[in-house]
């Protein structure tokens, strides 16, 4: 019997899920990616201001990219809206919230997530913490969060 290689992805954003989960989730590989739980930018920011919580968006993206569920379930997850007061939010960003904010348990939420979308690799945060993403610039002005 032929042993299952173990695969462990480090990072966040859109490059590890789109490229890296997307592809290796074909081979018979046990992955275990480890999200950075540091976006603040679009639909992500906005509710970790509004509802002091920790970021959904990095991990939405890894359990999107390893879900094993329909087409239209995947669509759903990735819907973003387009007018009113949800405008530019994403479904899954606001349905994560909503299981963090009604079990009080992030660890709870995301084994939810994990649950729903069928997704038979493991989807870590790197922190429980509500943590930001600094810089120091050469001019020692500090940048906090996603920034342009």
């Amino acid at each position: 019997m032929k042993k299952c290689k173990k695969i462990v992805c480090l990072g966040g954003g859109n490059a590890m899920p789109k490229v890296v989960l997307s592809s290796l989730k074909k081979y018979p590989v046990k992955i275990s990616a480890i999200c950075a739980m540091l976006d603040s930018g679009g639909s992500a920011g906005r509710l970790r201001k509004d509802y002091k919580i920790i970021s959904p968006g990095d991990i939405r993206r890894a359990f999107i990219a390893l879900a094993n569920t329909s087409p239209v379930i995947e669509n759903l997850f990735n819907y973003r809206f387009e007018t009113g007061v949800l405008k530019d939010h994403n479904f899954a960003n606001l349905l994560i919230t909503a299981l963090e904010l009604s079990t009080n348990n992030y660890e709870k939420a995301i084994k939810e997530v994990k649950r729903i979308l069928n997704v038979e690799h493991e989807v870590l945060p790197s922190t429980l913490d509500k943590s930001n993403l600094y810089a120091i610039l050469e001019n020692k002005k500090i940048i906090c969060g996603e920034k342009t």
